[in-house]
């Protein structure tokens, strides 16, 4: 091989050499930056975020099944500006009304219940209330405990020209709230 091309290999060579130690360098630095803003980023993995779903859910009151539920409303939550104290809306409720157990039957007497001055203890008409916001599998991911009174409750509409299941819809008063 003659000189002159001997020294075009070792040129090229060089190149090549100072090239791919250029390249490597860039990587290291852009791997580090992209750790960098993994650790630093509040957003989860995309292969780890799944938003909770507004069709995965159970509600229970001490007296009535979850299964009974058809749709509800979570409470909104207000801070008074004086003290800090906490005011919770109402939950407005909707269930599924079956022949047995009959759901207006158990609503109708805890709402005759809800007559104070019939009864001397207050406490008798509040009753404990969970929803728990459940994941793909089923488990329990957030659980809402209530303490609840009725307030009202609408017995809905009968139609001779509907096939559609009979329902009972509830207002409860949140007089605790408590997110676990």
């Amino acid at each position: 091989m003659s000189a002159s091309r001997i020294n075009v290999l070792e040129r090229l060579r060089d190149k090549v050499s100072l090239f791919l130690y250029k390249n490597k360098k860039k990587n290291k630095q852009s791997e580090q930056q992209q750790q960098s803003l993994q650790s630093h980023s509040k957003m989860p993995s995309a292969g780890k975020f799944e938003p909770k779903k507004s069709f995965r859910w159970t509600f229970e009151i001490d007296f009535l099944d979850a299964f009974l539920m058809h749709d509800m409303t979570l409470p909104t939550i207000l801070r008074h500006s004086d003290g800090g104290k906490l005011e919770y809306s109402d939950i407005t409720a909707t269930l599924y009304d079956p022949i047995a157990p009959s759901t207006s039957q158990q609503i109708f007497e805890w709402l005759s219940e809800n007559d104070v001055t019939k009864i001397n203890d207050v406490t008798k008409i509040k009753r404990n209330a969970i929803v728990k916001l459940l994941d793909r599998d089923g488990r329990a991911i957030e659980k809402w405990s209530f303490v609840v009174s009725l307030i009202s409750a609408d017995f809905g509409k009968l139609d001779y020209s509907s096939n559609e299941a009979s329902t009972v819809k509830i207002v409860l008063k949140v007089h605790e709230a408590k997110l676990t």
